[in-house]
């Protein structure tokens, strides 16, 4: 058997070493098909080995200027690079070559959206639904720059295809919560996040669960959803900051100071401190902490 299609056995039996051997072998013999230096240039990113993947992605596109998969290749290793602006051009000469080319679409639009590209990340979304309507990824992404973008009735219909996909998932339980908190249907809302607290016990969930129970006016409930959040997830800051805050916002109420409240608040926002001391600058602006911060800089 020849050594390529040795390699390949290797190669779909995840041995990547062997596989390297093999395909170098035949490399050395003489072969430059196309199918081996794609084979090869996978290999060495299998392996980790990005330095030589990118070589022989380049060399690909000198044997074979059509191959799609070698300019999708080159964008991969410079996007895992953090190099967007030089990945997306790869990932465009791809879809070139390939229109039907739908994880170049993808990374295209999530890479556009990261440089606050916004239209183009849309365009390309939308390029990316139109072929796999079903893709799970691309309609949480597109939604979420819906919902950014204050379209809320175009997010609620993406995340819903997300929940029809895949009703156990988290992420699409998450973002059906945030969806529909927007829109006001907040027994919906509750809902879904509760629901999403039963896969996984995610600081934003509690976090956003907690806010949405304050924002009604059952800030006793999101005092309670935070504390369990705490409980959960203990060396999470922005939880104990926003208890100090909710704390704070019951103190507030008062006409007469409550060192039970005061002493909650300052303990929270100190285990904020102490975790992310950024949380120091943050408070300092914030106005539902004033009387807090008073009391914080005399101890």
């Amino acid at each position: 058997m020849p050594y390529k299609h040795l390699g390949e056995d290797a190669f779909d039996d995840e041995k990547y070493l062997k596989a390297l051997n093999y395909f170098q072998k035949a490399y050395s013999l003489g072969d430059r098909s196309s199918e081996l230096l794609l084979n090869l240039a996978l290999t060495y990113e299998a392996l980790g080995n990005d330095e030589e993947a990118m070589k022989t992605f380049k060399e690909l596109t000198l044997i074979d200027p059509d191959e799609c998969r070698a300019y999708y290749g080159i964008g991969s290793i410079l996007d895992e690079r953090n190099d967007l602006k030089a990945a997306l051009p790869y990932y465009e000469k791809a879809i070139a070559l390939n229109p039907f080319y739908d994880r170049a679409y993808f990374f295209l639009a999530s890479g556009y959206d990261e440089l606050g590209d916004t239209e183009k990340a849309i365009m390309y979304y939308k390029e990316l639904l139109n072929l796999v309507p079903d893709d799970f990824w691309g309609l949480t992404n597109l939604g979420s720059i819906y919902e950014n973008n204050g379209l809320y009735e175009e997010a609620y219909n993406l995340f819903y295809k997300t929940y029809e996909i895949d009703a156990q998932d988290a992420t699409s339980l998450f973002n059906m919560g945030v969806i529909c908190g927007r829109l006001k249907r907040f027994e919906d809302a509750i809902l879904y996040y509760k629901k999403a607290l039963k896969l996984e016990p995610s600081p934003y969930t509690f976090l956003n669960l907690a806010v949405l129970y304050k924002d009604i006016g059952f800030l006793d409930k999101g005092l309670h959803y935070l504390t369990e959040g705490i409980n959960e997830n203990p060396d999470c800051g922005f939880l104990y900051y926003n208890r100090a805050c909710f704390w704070a916002l019951d103190l507030n109420k008062n006409h007469i100071l409550d060192e039970t409240l005061l002493n909650n608040a300052l303990t929270d926002f100190q285990k904020s401190v102490n975790i992310n001391k950024e949380f120091l600058t943050y408070g300092e602006k914030d106005e539902d902490l004033k009387l807090v911060l008073s009391h914080y800089y005399r101890s």
